[in-house]
């Protein structure tokens, strides 16, 4: 079962530790999910996302990537997706 990354898109965070983790990046982020909760924690240890960091939205659980991050997921085998066609065609598995 695989992995997957949207495009990037912009979004300047609130957040203000987050927003200067956006700020080195344009504010460029992207998210990365999986068809498993263990897939996708698999995956985001092999990028170099931390525990603290997934975020268990119900319905949608993922991480928030930025550019170099969803580089290297697409390196490790993770797939581009548009997020909003998968979830028209998975409605209750993102």
């Amino acid at each position: 079962m695989p992995c997957y990354v949207d495009p990037l898109f912009v979004w300047p965070a609130r957040n203000a530790r987050v927003h200067r983790v956006g700020a080195r990046h344009g504010h460029q982020w992207c998210h990365l999910w999986a068809d498993t909760l263990e897939e996708l924690h698999a995956m985001a240890k092999t990028v170099g996302m931390r525990p603290e960091w997934f975020q268990d939205k119900p319905g949608f659980p993922h991480y928030d990537l930025v550019p170099p991050r969803r580089e290297a997921a697409l390196a490790a085998g993770a797939i581009e997706r548009d997020l909003r066609e998968h979830l028209v065609n998975n409605p209750r598995n993102p």
